[in-house]
């Protein structure tokens, strides 16, 4: 049994303060400042009296810091975790803070799946290198290469049992792409539940127990749920992060996991470093307008965790980080817009598969038109990005140029044939969307016939392609309602069928073992977007993940890891952000725990 770990300590600031002066010059120190010169007429004001000598405060320590730790690490993903174990295993204390409650912890790590990471060989670190295309510095590439392929052996070290698996590339034309792929004997890569387990969803279990196998858990009281962090505390002259504020006990009330109300402020103190693991910004509505290449004020939803909101970047502006990887996000499955709106987060529909499988459907835009192959791959690649594409159109009047999203928004259309099963997708995403209110783990959030979502309005039904069309109210990129053009869907889905019937699709090259006619009535429409699963934006690093100012230098004491501020600025895939959150967790912690105390 692990040596159990004494729970955070509240210390006031007498108990470490001596010194702190000797920090700070003297006239940062207004409570310490000599008398000023009075000015012609006036009169001298009264010297600046001091506490007792060593004791004079600082303006940026509080007065009391509430709990104490070596490592802060906010967060509780994979790289939470791994830093955490490593603070064990070194001995040293560590405090997580977590703006979920209990049961979300583990951020967008808890609904994820296996790990992908390529042979060890320098031939397939050339594909990790083509894919990141110059978006993050060879030494950051490598240091994350080298850290990912410890990771097999660090799990079972941990009493977490590897299983090894083939890896295929999913850029085959990219340079070190046959030397991506690889056999289970020749360990390309790895998972952590037996061969023949459909899908992984657990992976942070394992490390999640791990971790309190080492004493550091909920139980501990050295994991702090729904305990936002909300700022770094400086040390304004040499710029070190002392520590962290923070709100505990708020409270979020569902479907809106964005914002919370109530808390309790407290000043957590880390004598070593901080470590910001707390993810991207995918549900902040204002980041995706401003960074990403999406349609400002379009609606997007999310199948992750509901909590990513950017927390870890704002508080990393805030103490002169240098932001990289701003636009890139992970998006690679459909959502059902309504359903979505209504609980809050990504409702992921069935609506194609990967590249083979046929179901009934087309996807079409305003105009009711085809606009790409709908069986695109549904990883970590750009295929479906055509979503996004708009077109310059010149008025009659002015004749000026302006942007126009045709494809936004977007609708399924499928026939009665594809109502015999589910519309909803199954598979590891579920987790996080059964505990939204109204559904369980056991209804995934759908129901069997699809007949309750139809009641509700999620998608409509008509006895004909026209009279479908005509039932959808479609607002343009501009807000104005245009409405569907049912002559050009009933042309589309008329060519499409043709298409069927020769086995070749002429437009887009779908596969023709997925080409289903849409032939038998009624027929159905479902508003569906783009469902990210999360962002790689986040403040830079270099090769001990820690945290880079707006000179490139690092802030002391600082670090990121995982998702905020990943390596992936290109294209994504490579090893991925799983294997990536829980490896540098690890480097970043190994380098903090070096670091001497700031207050010793």
């Amino acid at each position: 049994m692990a040596e159990e770990k004494e729970a955070p300590k509240k210390v006031s600031r007498r108990e470490f303060v001596k010194g702190a002066a000797a920090v700070a010059s003297v006239g940062a120190l207004a409570s310490c400042a000599p008398a000023a010169t009075p000015g012609p007429g006036e009169t001298a004001a009264p010297a600046a009296t001091c506490p007792p000598a060593g004791e004079c405060p600082t303006p940026w320590i509080p007065e009391t810091w509430d709990y104490e730790a070596d490592l802060v690490v906010v967060g509780t993903g994979g790289g939470a975790l791994t830093a955490a174990i490593e603070a064990a295993d070194a001995g040293a204390s560590v405090l997580l803070l977590e703006k979920a409650p209990e049961n979300y912890m583990g951020g967008n790590t808890k609904v994820t799946g296996g790990f992908s990471i390529g042979r060890n060989t320098d031939a397939a670190f050339e594909y990790l290198k083509s894919q990141i295309w110059g978006s993050a510095p060879d030494d950051v590439v490598r240091a994350h290469w080298d850290a990912v392929h410890e990771l097999p052996a660090w799990f079972e070290s941990q009493g977490i049992t590897v299983y090894f698996r083939e890896a295929v590339p999913i850029y085959p034309g990219i340079p070190g792409a046959e030397a991506w792929a690889g056999t289970a004997e020749q360990q390309a890569a790895f998972r952590l539940v037996p061969p023949g387990t459909t899908t992984e969803p657990h992976t942070w279990n394992f490390v999640r127990d791990a971790a309190a196998g080492k004493g550091v858990s909920v139980e501990a009281g050295n994991i702090m749920c729904l305990t936002p962090a909300t700022e770094l505390i400086q040390d304004e002259i040499t710029k070190e992060i002392l520590g962290v504020k923070a709100l505990a006990g708020v409270t979020f009330t569902p479907p809106d996991f964005a914002h919370y109300t109530g808390g309790t402020e407290i000043f957590v103190k880390a004598k070593k470093a901080v470590i910001l693991a707390c993810g991207g910004a995918e549900n902040n509505e204002e980041h995706r307008a401003n960074f990403t290449n999406r349609p400002h004020g379009a609606f997007i939803t999310q199948y992750g965790t509901p909590f990513n909101t950017g927390d870890g970047i704002h508080m990393a502006q805030r103490v002169g980080a240098k932001l990289w990887h701003m636009n890139k996000l992970e998006a690679h499955d459909f959502a059902c817009a309504l359903a979505s709106k209504e609980i809050g987060s990504g409702v992921v529909v069935d609506a194609f598969g990967d590249k083979s499988g046929a179901k009934s459907g087309i996807i079409v835009n305003r105009d009711g038109k085809r606009f790409m192959n709908e069986y695109f791959y549904s990883g970590h690649n750009e295929d479906h990005r055509v979503y996004w594409d708009f077109e310059f159109k010149h008025m009659p009047v002015d004749d000026y140029e302006y942007c126009d999203y045709r494809h936004v928004p977007m609708y399924w259309i499928w026939d009665d044939t594809r109502m015999n099963e589910p519309l909803r997708k199954e598979g590891h995403w579920v987790d996080v969307n059964a505990l939204m209110p109204g559904h369980t783990p056991e209804d995934g959030g759908w129901s069997q016939d699809n007949q309750a979502e139809l009641a509700k309005g999620w998608f409509i039904k008509a006895d004909t392609i026209e009279e479908l069309a005509n039932m959808i109210e479609i607002k343009d990129h501009f807000g104005r309602v245009v409405g569907m053009d049912a002559a050009g869907l009933v042309e589309d889905v008329n060519k499409y069928n043709q298409y069927c019937a020769a086995g070749k699709d002429l437009d887009f090259g779908r596969n023709p073992e997925t080409l289903t006619p849409i032939s038998t009535p009624p027929f159905y429409a479902m508003w569906i977007v783009e469902c990210q699963t999360n962002t790689c934006a986040g403040p830079e690093i270099n090769v001990n993940w820690q945290t880079l100012d707006l000179d490139g230098n690092p802030i002391p004491r600082l670090y990121n890891t995982g998702e905020l501020g990943s390596i992936y600025g290109h294209l994504y895939n490579g090893s991925g952000n799983i294997p990536e959150t829980y490896a540098t967790g690890r480097v970043a912690a190994k380098h903090a725990l070096a670091l001497e105390p700031w207050d010793a």
